[in-house]
């Protein structure tokens, strides 16, 4: 659905008839993810509908800074585990997935068999969530844009929590405001910090400590060159890395004056990411299927089951070299 005042009336329906509403981000939760969440729960709040947001990472294996993130939403909205949800579900449960449009990509399909509306600005793919309603923006820079605006179709009050939330979101996906930012994202931006944000909040949010920023150095060491102006970074057997560290290398490498970067290390023991950035003339997304993964134009991602790096270094160097650009 493209008309986001089509999709709002929707939603309003579909709330409206539902006993409870879940919000879902995806695993190995980010910020945008959970600051939609966090949205999310203030809309469908007005409906006088039991909303709560499901969470049910391992908090120690998701980013510092959706840690600190986390702390203030729970002061503010309420979080269950999968657990506690099958305690509670009914037949007529409402659940809403932010920032993913993958299977894959839920903690438990089983909550697929319930009524699904997908919010999400990455590529569909045909591992997408069959769906009642789903809206998916290329357009925006995150999951957080789109929920601004539907905040403001709604008529919430985007008080400075939320405002800080929203802000950090759009924070990341743009790669801490260095990506291409259109005349939207700008707005709200600007809209956000009208209302109370703080950046000195959302660098705090993404302040890294000494140890973790070594660990990404290194890996950024260790990259090299696929072909002109694409880079490559590979961790080594022994060394597990957060999801979020790898992105975060990628970012990294981009800024040198490059097409496209990737790199890709353990965050399990027999389980391999692989985290990819581009500057838009490559479309990372369609590198990532390969690897059943995906996402959009400028920032997509993998996960591979296995416990040898080797041939999934070797597949994405062939790939990588047979890009026609």
């Amino acid at each position: 659905m493209d008309n986001i005042y089509e999709f709002s009336n929707n939603l309003k329906s579909i709330i409206s008839n539902s006993n409870q509403v879940i919000l879902v981000p995806h695993i190995f939760s980010d910020i945008d993810a959970l600051s939609s969440c966090f949205a999310m729960f203030k809309l469908a709040s007005l409906f006088n509908k039991k909303v709560y947001i499901l969470f049910n990472d391992d908090i120690n294996k998701i980013d510092n800074s959706a840690r600190k993130l986390l702390a203030d939403i729970t002061n503010n909205a309420p979080l269950i585990n999968l657990s506690t949800y099958n305690n509670i579900k009914s037949d007529n449960d409402l659940v809403i997935t932010l920032d993913f449009n993958k299977k894959d990509l839920i903690c438990d399909k089983e909550l697929l068999k319930n009524k699904v509306i997908v919010i999400d600005h990455h590529n569909l793919d045909e591992d997408h969530i069959d769906s009642t309603l789903k809206y998916v923006d290329l357009r925006s820079s995150s999951a957080t844009e789109i929920m601004y605006h539907l905040l403001t179709i709604f008529g919430v009050k985007i008080d400075k929590t939320l405002s800080n939330a929203l802000l950090a979101g759009i924070y990341l996906d743009t790669n801490e405001f260095k990506n291409i930012l259109n005349y939207s994202t700008m707005y709200i931006i600007g809209e956000l910090m009208r209302n109370g944000a703080d950046l000195k909040k959302i660098r705090e949010y993404f302040s890294i400590n000494y140890d973790e920023d070594r660990k990404i150095q290194h890996l950024v060491d260790k990259s090299f060159n696929v072909i002109d102006n694409i880079k490559l970074s590979v961790g080594n057997s022994k060394t597990i890395y957060k999801r979020s560290e790898l992105a975060k290398v990628a970012d990294y490498l981009l800024k040198f004056n490059l097409e496209a970067s990737f790199a890709t290390g353990f965050v399990d023991k027999d389980l391999i990411a692989i985290s990819s950035r581009s500057t838009g003339n490559v479309d990372v997304s369609k590198i990532m299927k390969e690897f059943d993964g995906g996402g959009s134009r400028i920032s997509a991602a993998a996960r591979i089951s296995s416990n040898d790096i080797k041939p999934v270094e070797k597949k994405l160097k062939y790939i990588i070299k047979n890009l026609n650009i």
